[in-house]
């Protein structure tokens, strides 16, 4: 019975084989033509071949091996020079492949090269270039003669002055024939006036520049020594009237101090802010009636704001007088000002009002002593 299963079941394999399924999903029995040649085998590649089926499936095959090149004699592609050897070449027939190989060794002579001749003409930047050819090699050598011709027309280099800025190199536009280049170099600033204040002899009511070759006198817009802005000067000097010593000078600090009251009460308290007795207009008298200020009223904001004040080391500054601060307007332009109501120390007739002065037109006046008004520290030298 086993044998009899086992005829049956190879039976139907044999049939099965008889069949396949194409790609378009049909089964049917095979039936290939015969293999033609689909590639000819080259120097790199074999032959391949190709057979179809009745449904018009393809298979392909290779066959063999590549082919050798088939190369012609040796020929020269380089004659040898001074520094190379021949170089010779040979053709594959089949392919148009080249091979190539160096036969024997560079001649070894030394170069043998003509006259040197000019390659680039020398410019403004750029030496001139001179070239010379082996007549065995072609070989090229160069060199740079001489040096660049440099720009002209410039303006030469100059030191900075106090007033004027330097250059460290010359500058301009180069008036060469075919450059026109712009050289800008490099910009010094100008220095400042050099006032030296800390060896000004004080009292002498006058101070030159201490630079070389500078002789600009210190006056109205210069640096004084605490690093605030002169707006006052009198060679005859004035006297200081808390100390009774001669100034020459005033300057401001370089920006105000805020706005502030002039006194510490404020409106509305019901109570009258205290008499500041003694306060003058004239200059002179600023830093006296800063003084009385804080002896009466120890936290004036206006007074506290110039007294602790400090820029550069000094600590002398104080709420300018009446007349002092008239003098700031006048030089109001130094400061870039052109408006503002600026507190001075000096009381008015009445004990509840001070002396302002407004910057937009020079109008002095008078406002109770609770009212905010800019303030900008002076001091004396």
């Amino acid at each position: 019975m086993k044998k009899q299963l086992l005829v049956i079941f190879i039976a139907i394999i044999a049939v099965i084989g008889l069949f396949t399924t194409c790609d378009n999903g049909d089964t049917h029995s095979c039936s290939f033509g015969n293999w033609v040649e689909l590639t000819p085998a080259t120097c790199h590649t074999a032959r391949s071949e190709e057979r179809t089926c009745s449904c018009g499936e393809t298979e392909t095959r290779i066959v063999g091996e590549p082919l050798a090149h088939n190369y012609g004699a040796w020929e020269t592609k380089t004659e040898a020079n001074c520094i190379t050897a021949k170089v010779e070449k040979r053709i594959c027939s089949l392919c148009g492949y080249e091979d190539t190989q160096n036969v024997g060794e560079p001649l070894g002579t030394a170069h043998n090269y003509s006259e040197w001749t000019t390659k680039t003409e020398a410019t403004c930047v750029a030496s001139e270039v001179e070239k010379r050819s082996c007549s065995l090699c072609e070989n090229e050598e160069t060199r740079n003669v001489d040096e660049p011709l440099g720009h002209q027309g410039l303006t030469p280099a100059f030191a900075a002055t106090c007033t004027v800025a330097g250059n460290s190199e010359a500058s301009g536009t180069c008036t060469r024939a075919g450059c026109g280049q712009t050289i800008t170099g490099t910009v010094i600033p100008a220095l400042g006036h050099d006032w030296n204040w800390n060896s000004y002899i004080s009292g002498s009511g006058r101070r030159e520049c201490q630079r070389s070759a500078c002789t600009v006198t210190a006056g109205i817009g210069h640096t004084g020594p605490a690093g605030g802005i002169i707006f006052y000067h009198d060679p005859n000097g004035f006297t200081m009237t808390d100390t009774g010593e001669t100034a020459f000078w005033l300057e401001a600090a370089p920006a105000h101090m805020g706005s502030w009251r002039w006194s510490t009460l404020a409106s509305g308290q019901g109570q009258i802010p205290p008499d500041v007795a003694g306060t003058s207009q004239a200059i002179g008298t600023g830093r006296r009636n800063t003084a009385l200020i804080l002896a009466v009223d120890a936290t004036a904001p206006a007074a506290l704001a110039c007294r602790n004040y400090s820029n550069n080391g000094f600590t002398d500054w104080f709420l300018p007088s009446g007349d002092e601060l008239n003098q700031l307007y006048l030089r109001r332009e130094v400061f870039g000002l052109s408006s503002g109501q600026f507190w001075s120390s000096s009381q008015s007739f009445f004990s509840d009002s001070v002396w302002f002065q407004n910057f937009a037109n020079g109008v002095r006046s008078v406002d109770q002593k609770y009212m905010q008004r800019t303030v900008r520290a002076v001091r004396a030298f």
